[in-house]
Protein backbone atom coordinates (compact mmCIF):
# COMPACT_ATOMS: atom_id res chain seq x y z
CA UNK A 1 0.00 0.00 0.00
CA UNK A 2 0.96 3.52 -0.89
CA UNK A 3 1.73 5.69 1.59
CA UNK A 4 3.49 9.52 2.28
CA UNK A 5 6.77 8.22 3.61
CA UNK A 6 6.80 6.11 0.70
CA UNK A 7 6.88 8.58 -1.71
CA UNK A 8 8.47 11.39 -0.23
CA UNK A 9 11.70 8.75 0.37
CA UNK A 10 11.43 8.03 -3.35
CA UNK A 11 11.25 12.29 -4.26
CA UNK A 12 14.00 12.29 -2.04
CA UNK A 13 16.01 9.68 -3.89
CA UNK A 14 15.64 11.64 -6.88
CA UNK A 15 16.40 14.95 -5.37
CA UNK A 16 19.49 13.18 -3.86
CA UNK A 17 20.98 13.91 -7.63
CA UNK A 18 19.16 16.03 -9.46
CA UNK A 19 17.59 18.84 -6.91
CA UNK A 20 19.27 22.15 -8.55
CA UNK A 21 18.26 21.07 -12.35
CA UNK A 22 14.62 20.78 -10.82
CA UNK A 23 14.77 23.92 -8.94
CA UNK A 24 16.32 25.89 -12.22
CA UNK A 25 13.34 23.83 -14.18
CA UNK A 26 10.61 25.34 -11.64
CA UNK A 27 12.36 28.83 -11.66
CA UNK A 28 12.30 29.57 -15.37
CA UNK A 29 8.75 28.39 -16.02
CA UNK A 30 7.45 30.20 -12.69
CA UNK A 31 9.19 33.60 -14.40
CA UNK A 32 7.64 32.59 -17.51
CA UNK A 33 4.40 32.05 -16.55
CA UNK A 34 5.00 35.47 -13.86
CA UNK A 35 5.75 37.38 -16.80
CA UNK A 36 3.40 36.57 -19.30
CA UNK A 37 0.65 37.07 -16.17
CA UNK A 38 1.73 40.58 -15.36
CA UNK A 39 2.21 41.36 -18.90
CA UNK A 40 -1.92 40.14 -19.62
CA UNK A 41 -2.97 41.85 -16.07
CA UNK A 42 -1.29 45.28 -17.39
CA UNK A 43 -3.20 44.75 -20.90
CA UNK A 44 -6.36 44.34 -18.75
CA UNK A 45 -6.08 47.60 -16.50
CA UNK A 46 -4.81 49.71 -19.68
CA UNK A 47 -7.56 48.60 -21.69
CA UNK A 48 -10.38 48.74 -19.10
CA UNK A 49 -9.03 52.06 -18.38
CA UNK A 50 -9.54 53.35 -22.42
CA UNK A 51 -13.01 51.99 -22.54
CA UNK A 52 -13.90 53.58 -19.50
CA UNK A 53 -12.17 56.74 -20.72
CA UNK A 54 -14.25 56.71 -24.18
CA UNK A 55 -17.05 55.51 -22.54
CA UNK A 56 -17.16 58.45 -20.35
CA UNK A 57 -16.35 61.19 -23.73
CA UNK A 58 -19.05 59.52 -26.01
CA UNK A 59 -21.64 59.32 -22.76
CA UNK A 60 -21.01 63.30 -21.79
CA UNK A 61 -20.92 64.14 -25.72
CA UNK A 62 -24.77 62.73 -26.10
CA UNK A 63 -26.15 65.30 -23.25
CA UNK A 64 -28.85 63.09 -22.64
CA UNK A 65 -28.99 60.51 -19.48
CA UNK A 66 -30.22 57.69 -22.35
CA UNK A 67 -27.47 58.19 -24.42
CA UNK A 68 -24.92 58.05 -21.58
CA UNK A 69 -26.76 54.97 -20.05
CA UNK A 70 -25.81 53.45 -23.36
CA UNK A 71 -22.29 54.40 -24.29
CA UNK A 72 -21.54 53.14 -20.51
CA UNK A 73 -23.59 49.69 -20.85
CA UNK A 74 -21.47 49.17 -24.13
CA UNK A 75 -18.10 49.90 -22.55
CA UNK A 76 -19.02 47.75 -19.59
CA UNK A 77 -19.73 45.20 -22.57
CA UNK A 78 -16.94 45.61 -24.29
CA UNK A 79 -14.80 45.60 -20.61
CA UNK A 80 -16.17 42.12 -19.37
CA UNK A 81 -15.27 40.79 -23.18
CA UNK A 82 -11.73 41.41 -22.86
CA UNK A 83 -11.46 40.53 -19.66
CA UNK A 84 -12.70 37.11 -20.48
CA UNK A 85 -10.53 36.86 -23.38
CA UNK A 86 -7.33 37.41 -21.87
CA UNK A 87 -8.62 35.10 -19.13
CA UNK A 88 -9.03 32.19 -21.55
CA UNK A 89 -5.08 33.09 -22.83
CA UNK A 90 -4.18 33.03 -19.25
CA UNK A 91 -5.60 29.77 -18.70
CA UNK A 92 -4.47 28.26 -22.07
CA UNK A 93 -0.48 29.71 -20.98
CA UNK A 94 -1.10 28.22 -17.60
CA UNK A 95 -1.94 24.91 -18.86
CA UNK A 96 0.87 24.97 -21.57
CA UNK A 97 3.37 25.67 -19.27
CA UNK A 98 2.16 23.32 -16.21
CA UNK A 99 1.75 20.34 -18.84
CA UNK A 100 5.58 21.52 -19.70
CA UNK A 101 6.20 21.10 -15.73
CA UNK A 102 4.67 17.97 -15.34
CA UNK A 103 6.61 16.35 -18.06
CA UNK A 104 9.37 17.68 -16.99
CA UNK A 105 9.36 15.71 -13.87
CA UNK A 106 8.11 12.54 -15.10
CA UNK A 107 11.25 12.38 -17.32
CA UNK A 108 13.39 13.23 -14.05
CA UNK A 109 12.67 10.10 -12.53
CA UNK A 110 14.45 8.04 -15.58
CA UNK A 111 17.24 9.89 -15.49
CA UNK A 112 16.90 12.72 -18.56
CA UNK A 113 17.13 16.58 -16.91
CA UNK A 114 16.62 18.29 -20.12
CA UNK A 115 15.58 21.71 -19.06
CA UNK A 116 13.75 22.56 -22.59
CA UNK A 117 11.67 20.18 -21.72
CA UNK A 118 9.01 22.42 -20.06
CA UNK A 119 8.54 23.61 -23.54
CA UNK A 120 7.73 20.33 -24.47
CA UNK A 121 3.81 21.72 -25.07
CA UNK A 122 5.18 23.83 -28.03
CA UNK A 123 7.63 21.35 -29.43
CA UNK A 124 4.93 18.30 -29.41
CA UNK A 125 2.46 20.23 -31.55
CA UNK A 126 -0.21 19.54 -29.92
CA UNK A 127 -0.66 22.58 -27.88
CA UNK A 128 -4.36 22.63 -29.41
CA UNK A 129 -5.73 19.78 -27.39
CA UNK A 130 -3.79 20.31 -24.26
CA UNK A 131 -5.09 24.12 -24.30
CA UNK A 132 -8.58 22.39 -24.98
CA UNK A 133 -8.53 20.28 -22.23
CA UNK A 134 -7.14 22.29 -19.96
CA UNK A 135 -9.65 25.14 -20.10
CA UNK A 136 -12.30 22.56 -19.57
CA UNK A 137 -10.39 21.66 -16.16
CA UNK A 138 -10.41 25.09 -15.15
CA UNK A 139 -13.99 25.77 -16.38
CA UNK A 140 -15.25 22.85 -14.56
CA UNK A 141 -13.27 23.77 -11.19
CA UNK A 142 -14.63 27.37 -11.54
CA UNK A 143 -18.07 26.55 -11.86
CA UNK A 144 -18.04 23.76 -8.91
CA UNK A 145 -16.39 26.17 -6.65
CA UNK A 146 -19.02 28.16 -6.63
CA UNK A 147 -20.88 25.74 -4.95
CA UNK A 148 -19.60 27.10 -1.14
CA UNK A 149 -15.62 26.24 -2.46
CA UNK A 150 -16.03 22.85 -1.28
CA UNK A 151 -17.00 20.93 -4.51
CA UNK A 152 -14.07 23.10 -6.46
CA UNK A 153 -11.43 21.67 -3.85
CA UNK A 154 -13.44 18.14 -4.80
CA UNK A 155 -13.31 18.33 -8.37
CA UNK A 156 -9.11 19.55 -8.11
CA UNK A 157 -8.37 16.48 -6.54
CA UNK A 158 -10.49 14.29 -8.52
CA UNK A 159 -8.69 16.12 -11.66
CA UNK A 160 -4.93 15.90 -10.10
CA UNK A 161 -4.19 13.42 -12.95
CA UNK A 162 -5.20 15.27 -16.09
CA UNK A 163 -2.12 17.76 -16.53
CA UNK A 164 0.30 13.98 -15.94
CA UNK A 165 -1.95 12.53 -18.40
CA UNK A 166 -1.63 14.79 -21.20
CA UNK A 167 2.08 15.29 -20.62
CA UNK A 168 2.30 11.75 -21.21
CA UNK A 169 -0.15 11.43 -24.22
CA UNK A 170 -1.10 15.03 -25.46
CA UNK A 171 -3.27 13.27 -28.66
CA UNK A 172 -5.70 12.10 -25.44
CA UNK A 173 -9.28 13.03 -25.81
CA UNK A 174 -11.32 15.72 -23.31
CA UNK A 175 -13.77 12.88 -22.77
CA UNK A 176 -11.36 10.38 -22.42
CA UNK A 177 -8.89 12.52 -20.21
CA UNK A 178 -11.57 13.22 -17.13
CA UNK A 179 -12.97 9.66 -17.43
CA UNK A 180 -9.73 7.78 -16.67
CA UNK A 181 -9.06 10.94 -14.17
CA UNK A 182 -12.53 10.69 -12.16
CA UNK A 183 -12.46 6.86 -12.40
CA UNK A 184 -8.72 6.36 -11.09
CA UNK A 185 -9.24 9.12 -8.33
CA UNK A 186 -12.03 7.07 -6.80
CA UNK A 187 -11.14 6.69 -3.59
CA UNK A 188 -7.64 8.38 -3.74
CA UNK A 189 -9.27 11.92 -3.02
CA UNK A 190 -8.55 11.87 0.58
CA UNK A 191 -5.13 10.57 0.16
CA UNK A 192 -3.98 13.24 -1.63
CA UNK A 193 -5.46 16.24 0.08
CA UNK A 194 -3.81 14.33 3.20
CA UNK A 195 -0.06 14.05 1.13
CA UNK A 196 -0.65 17.90 0.30
CA UNK A 197 -1.29 18.35 4.03
CA UNK A 198 2.00 16.97 4.78
CA UNK A 199 3.86 19.32 3.66
CA UNK A 200 2.25 22.29 5.62
CA UNK A 201 4.66 22.22 8.32
CA UNK A 202 7.49 23.32 5.13
CA UNK A 203 4.96 25.80 3.96
CA UNK A 204 4.63 27.78 6.88
CA UNK A 205 8.53 27.70 7.47
CA UNK A 206 8.06 29.45 4.12
CA UNK A 207 6.52 31.73 5.16
CA UNK A 208 9.03 32.95 7.61
CA UNK A 209 11.06 33.64 4.56
CA UNK A 210 8.28 35.86 3.24
CA UNK A 211 7.81 33.21 0.41
CA UNK A 212 11.20 32.95 -0.76
CA UNK A 213 11.47 29.69 0.30
CA UNK A 214 8.80 28.28 -1.43
CA UNK A 215 10.85 28.74 -4.58
CA UNK A 216 13.77 25.75 -2.34
CA UNK A 217 10.41 23.35 -1.50
CA UNK A 218 8.65 23.42 -4.82
CA UNK A 219 11.10 20.82 -6.04
CA UNK A 220 10.25 18.52 -3.04
CA UNK A 221 6.55 18.76 -3.49
CA UNK A 222 6.62 18.58 -7.43
CA UNK A 223 8.58 15.36 -7.58
CA UNK A 224 6.74 14.01 -4.68
CA UNK A 225 3.23 14.56 -6.80
CA UNK A 226 5.47 12.95 -9.97
CA UNK A 227 6.03 9.94 -7.91
CA UNK A 228 2.26 9.82 -6.76
CA UNK A 229 1.10 10.21 -10.31
CA UNK A 230 3.22 7.00 -11.33
CA UNK A 231 1.41 5.42 -8.82
CA UNK A 232 -2.00 5.80 -9.94
CA UNK A 233 -1.10 5.62 -13.52
CA UNK A 234 -0.28 1.72 -12.68
CA UNK A 235 -3.20 1.52 -10.73
CA UNK A 236 -5.27 2.78 -14.12
CA UNK A 237 -3.18 0.08 -15.93
CA UNK A 238 -3.66 -2.43 -13.80
CA UNK A 239 -7.95 -2.49 -13.51
CA UNK A 240 -7.95 -1.55 -16.92
CA UNK A 241 -9.30 1.85 -16.74
CA UNK A 242 -6.59 3.17 -19.24
CA UNK A 243 -4.30 1.30 -21.90
CA UNK A 244 -0.74 1.30 -22.46
CA UNK A 245 -1.82 3.32 -25.68
CA UNK A 246 -3.81 6.02 -23.91
CA UNK A 247 -1.24 6.20 -21.27
CA UNK A 248 2.45 5.02 -23.02
CA UNK A 249 4.65 6.42 -20.24
CA UNK A 250 7.47 8.95 -20.77
CA UNK A 251 10.31 7.68 -23.03
CA UNK A 252 13.23 9.02 -22.52
CA UNK A 253 15.77 8.47 -25.27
Amino acid sequence: MITNDILKDNARKVLATKYWIIFCALLIAGMIGGAISSALSGAVYGVNLLISLLGTVIGASTRSAAGTAVSFFVAGILSFSFSLVVMVASCSISGIITVGVKRFTLEVRQGKDDIATIFFTFTSGKASNIIRVTIFKYLYICLWSLLFVIPGIIKTLEYFMIDYMLAENPDLSQERAFEITKRTMDGEKAFLFTLGLSFIGWILLCLLTCGFGAMFLSPYIQTTMAEYYTYLRTKALTTGIASETELPGITVI
